[in-house]
């Protein structure tokens, strides 16, 4: 799973190789430890505060970050004859009813 991930982030593009460095280098930290938040997965202060540069970045968006795992997904759906794309609408609810 890990090394998908960074083989997804490789061909980001925010027109600067720095950042599509930083983006390696943050997945590959917090792909580690994915339940966890930013200052929790990276290996220290200097690396929490460059994830949180690069994600206030104006070069970076949603839409860059993930732009390569797009192209991924499709390229995976080309080379199967059969896909099943499912999805889960249920919803829980959780809370209990008092009884009065």
């Amino acid at each position: 799973m890990l090394e998908s991930l960074q083989q997804e982030t490789k061909d980001s593009d925010f027109g600067d190789k720095r950042l599509s460095v930083r983006l390696q280098l943050i997945a590959k930290e917090l792909g580690k430890q994915p339940n966890l938040s930013i200052p929790g997965a990276t290996s220290g202060r200097a690396e929490m505060e460059a994830a949180y540069r690069f994600f206030d970045n104006p070069k970076v968006t949603a839409e860059k970050i993930l732009q390569p795992h797009y192209e991924a997904s499709v390229d995976r759906i080309r080379s199967r004859d059969f896909v099943l794309l499912v999805q889960d609408s249920t919803e829980l609810n959780l809370t209990r009813r008092v009884n009065k």
